[in-house]
């Protein structure tokens, strides 16, 4: 459900009396991170051009999305941590993107704790985000961040306003985030909008194989090993585990995003409706995916057992555990599947 407290003219009366204004979306950042945050950063940058405003996310997003940001205008925290804190801590507006746990920013969530006088605006889909924003725009039946992103800019200055330098990230979140237009919450609405950027300039062709064609064979080999040597089936319950461990990424050169897609796989098995990604951190905590069909809510699952959340179909979560541990823990949740 949309939730109602968006209103374009508070949006706007805030932006018009702040100076300086940060986005801020989640750690690993995906596509729709990387495309919600560059996207309305051009915006507001177009609109306020003698206002101070900057983007951030935590670390590195992947390889494949470096394309869309030439001039690195989404900055990187891990880069310059007492810059973005001092001007977080300054800010009189902060916009997350993507993602609604502040706590789960690791240090970066202390600097934006610290700013008590920032009006907070959240632009979201997850679910069950805390009531401590002042504004949000935040709709969980929405297939991404990215599309809420456009929304807000149509309500605030209308399509006229998307440029193709806009548009182009637009595109990237909302077609990543859908699995290239093959997950749930499609809409008419979004293929509405998806019309309008690309009547703004974008090439969805060009996106696309920026995107999923210019892998390193690394990676490529990296996800045929997970499938062949590291899937478990458990036929029975409709399940799938595949794990990685810190040994073998450094066997694969592995990199930010290269196990971006390999737990989505199994769900192509047929009778498969739920498969885990197992992904060992190097401080030996594991990092879990979860993915899943029909009625199984991983993202009830991953609150419960494995310290995250997300969607329905699609959420993540962390276990300070060994892998072994790790895996069965994930066997038990499986097998208490009816």
């Amino acid at each position: 459900m949309m939730t109602t407290s968006f209103y374009k003219e508070n949006f706007v009366a805030v932006c018009e009396k702040s100076n300086r204004i940060a986005l801020i979306a989640h750690t690993n950042p995906d596509g729709d991170a990387i495309g919600s945050s560059l996207g309305l950063l051009r915006f507001l940058r177009n609109q306020y051009p003698d206002k101070m405003i900057r983007s951030f996310v935590p670390n590195y997003p992947p390889n494949s999305l470096k394309f869309i940001d030439q001039k690195r205008d989404v900055e990187i925290y891990i880069n310059q941590i007492g810059e973005t804190n001092a001007f977080i801590a300054a800010a009189d507006m902060l916009i997350f993107l993507d993602f609604n746990q502040i706590h789960r920013l690791d240090s970066l969530s202390d600097a934006i704790n610290m700013n008590m006088h920032a009006t907070k605006v959240l632009i979201d889909h997850h679910i069950d985000p805390p009531e401590k924003f002042d504004i949000t725009h935040h709709n969980t039946e929405s297939s991404s961040t990215a599309l809420l992103v456009y929304t807000l800019i149509e309500q605030v200055a209308g399509v006229e306003a998307i440029t193709k330098e806009i548009a182009e990230p637009l595109y990237l979140g909302m077609m990543t985030d859908t699995g290239c237009f093959s997950f749930s919450h499609l809409s008419g609405q979004l293929f509405h909008a998806i019309a309008t950027l690309i009547d703004a300039g974008v090439d969805p062709v060009a996106i696309n194989r920026a995107v999923y064609s210019t892998q390193r064979e690394s990676r490529v080999r990296l996800h045929s090993y997970l499938i062949s040597e590291n899937m478990k089936i458990i036929a029975n319950k409709g399940a799938a585990i595949i794990t990685l461990t810190q040994e073998e990424k450094d066997r694969f050169d592995f990199q930010t995003g290269d196990s971006e897609g390999v737990v989505n796989i199994p769900l192509g098995i047929q009778g498969i409706v739920f498969s885990a990604i197992l992904i060992e951190n190097k401080d030996g905590s594991i990092k879990l995916s979860l993915r899943s069909q029909d009625v199984i809510d991983v993202n009830e699952l991953s609150n419960i057992h494995f310290n995250g959340g997300g969607h329905k179909n699609a959420a993540g979560g962390k276990l300070n555990t060994t892998m072994d541990e790790a895996v069965k823990v994930v066997e038990e949740v499986i097998q208490s599947f009816k």
